[in-house]
């Protein structure tokens, strides 16, 4: 699928950071980090189960996104 936006070129950034998660609110701001976290410390096939999850939500997110579209026509 062409999206119009160029690739991205790693080599041409100029510096790249990365914050504790801990730091400045990112642990509330960003609740599905933890989720990630934890499902790799658990059993084998949990990172697969957090994956199906989310394919669901979503799904069911662009359903509901599509069926508001919908009545507003």
């Amino acid at each position: 699928m062409a999206s119009g936006a160029q690739a991205l070129d790693f080599s041409a950034l100029a510096d790249m950071s990365f914050e504790s998660l801990d730091s400045r609110g990112h642990r509330e701001r960003f609740p599905g980090l933890q989720l990630a976290w934890d499902s790799l410390a658990a059993a084998p096939g949990t990172t697969a189960v957090l994956n199906a999850a989310n394919e669901v939500a979503v799904a069911a997110f662009w359903t509901a996104a599509s069926a508001s579209t919908r009545s507003m026509r």
